[in-house]
């Protein structure tokens, strides 16, 4: 004769065999879907003849841009895209300057017609520093 507590026991081992054999039936197979492709950044054309500066490295897609045309004189406050520039292609025929602060004043950097690339932490002007531009 079996006691209180086998009989327990044994009715528990049971149930819990009957649970984890309908989980194993019902629960549909979990497939591990593999991961989507990284999105490449792909440069945006800067127009022959245009100075651009974009809010992403390299160019970058996703970000705005500002485009200065022939004959622009630059700009000595960038308004909303004050210290938000990260990269720069110049497409014109002058080199243009880059400036650290409102105004033309601070640290400057030129960019010469045809060079492109990115501001970074130990260029002239810095990533997300550049307040004001113009042509040299």
């Amino acid at each position: 004769m079996r006691t209180l507590v086998q009989r327990i026991s044994a009715a528990s081992a049971s149930a819990v065999a009957a649970a984890a054999s309908i989980a194993a039936v019902s629960a549909p197979a979990q497939a591990t879907a593999p991961e989507p492709p990284q999105p490449v950044m792909q440069p945006r054309p800067c127009e022959p003849g245009a100075f651009c500066i974009y809010d992403m490295p390299n160019a970058g897609d996703d970000g705005p841009s500002t485009v200065y045309v022939p004959g622009s004189p630059g700009s000595p406050y960038l308004g909303d895209f004050d210290n938000k520039a990260s990269s720069a292609v110049n497409n014109s025929a002058n080199a243009w300057c880059v400036y650290e602060g409102d105004g033309y004043n601070g640290r400057a950097m030129t960019i010469v017609p045809g060079e492109s690339g990115n501001f970074t932490p130990t260029s002239e002007v810095r990533d997300n520093e550049t307040s004001s531009l113009r042509p040299c």
